[in-house]
């Protein structure tokens, strides 16, 4: 129904991305597309797994794809404190950039300007290390879209000596951001239909320096994994979480949420049209990454890579990570292990995979006869 009536109302650049996205979601652990199957090596018991989704609207596999990119990315960050950091865009021109969602990217790149050009103002840094996250929903599952950032404290000069910074000015990364991002949208919407409507909004944010561009301070972290953590969750995460879903009827959901302003858990109840909608409103554009490096966290590191690999945790602290698979998430999160057998407490062995594009892709009995 929703693709019906509804789907008309996101930006066209997303409908398609929305679509495929609950199509995959939906087929999310069906053993129609694909599985593997385990077996106990004393009572021959059978054990099918099917495969996940991995769609960015599943609740259950944003998790997984996070909690590697943790350990992927462990010995990729310097070894020193870092900050975290909130940049928040008013109200007023959050549908503008919901119609025009392009603008995120743009808006990535106004976050890494401000950071650059204040680094480099006071401390004659060129390579500051940040990770810049785009987060779009707020707690209500409103469209809220703003960025939480991980910066080390400290950067390289030009003579790629390392420079430690411990003071960030939020007052003037709030004026830096806040002009940043007036200046990139009146760009984008100098040519535009809705240019006249957009430069009156643009006109009296530049006269109210309150209004809305916020750069919060989440604190200081000295563990560079649970820094990665912080930012790693918003790789896959879903706009809400099952746990949240507290009742749907067949014509209403209702979910649950932590009010900012009262402090306390609050209600909603939607119909499921509404509710449906207000999980349309986060899916983004094909090709947008959620998750942007800069600076010391760049791919392309130049003359840098050296002394910047020489900053970074040595790789014997993180390379004996390995990607945590199904057995282990479901060990960590839910204290169960899926793949012992209840009667015997042995492990389950793998033998088949079949994949539906092709076929039986292992056997382990024809392996043997081979």
């Amino acid at each position: 129904m929703f693709k019906n009536f509804s789907l008309e109302k996101l930006p066209i650049n997303t409908r398609e991305v929305f679509i495929k996205n609950v199509d995959t979601m939906l087929k999310c652990k069906d053993p129609k597309d694909g599985c593997t199957t385990f077996q106990c090596p004393k009572c021959s018991m059978l054990h099918t797994v099917p495969f996940s989704c991995k769609s960015r609207l599943c609740p259950s596999c944003g998790k997984a794809y996070s909690e590697n990119w943790v350990i992927r990315n462990q010995n990729k960050l310097l070894n020193c404190p870092h900050r975290q950091l909130v940049f928040t865009i008013p109200i007023e021109f959050r549908r503008v950039i919901y119609k025009n969602n392009i603008l995120l990217r743009l808006l990535t790149t106004a976050i890494s300007e401000t950071i650059n050009y204040h680094f480099y103002k006071q401390f004659k840094i060129v390579k500051p290390a940040f990770i810049v996250a785009l987060h779009t929903f707020g707690r209500q599952l409103n469209f809220n879209p703003h960025f939480h950032v991980i910066i080390a404290e400290g950067g390289f000069k030009d003579d790629l000596s390392f420079k430690k910074v411990t003071y960030f000015p939020f007052d003037f990364f709030r004026l830096s951001w806040q002009k940043q991002f007036l200046d990139t949208i009146k760009t984008f919407f100098n040519t535009h239909d809705d240019k006249r409507k957009v430069f009156k909004l643009i006109n009296e944010a530049y006269k109210n320096q309150n209004n809305g561009f916020y750069v919060y301070a989440d604190g200081k972290i000295n563990d560079t994994k649970r820094a990665l953590k912080y930012i790693g969750r918003y790789l896959s995460r879903p706009p809400i979480s099952l746990y949240n879903i507290i009742k749907y009827d067949g014509v209403y959901v209702t979910y649950r949420f932590h009010d900012h302003m009262s402090k306390k858990i609050e209600t909603i109840t939607l119909d499921a049209i509404s509710f449906i909608g207000r999980i349309a409103y986060h899916t983004l554009p094909k090709g947008l990454q959620v998750i942007s490096r800069f600076g010391g966290y760049a791919r392309n590191l130049g003359k840098f890579k050296e002394v910047i690999s020489s900053f970074s945790l040595p790789k014997t602290l993180s390379s004996h990570s390995k990607r945590i698979s199904y057995r282990e998430l479901a060990i960590k999160t839910f204290n169960f292990d899926p793949l012992c057998c209840k009667r015997f407490s042995t492990t389950l062995e793998i033998i088949a995979i079949w994949h539906p594009n092709y076929g039986c892709i292992y056997n382990l009995m024809a392996s043997k006869s081979g």
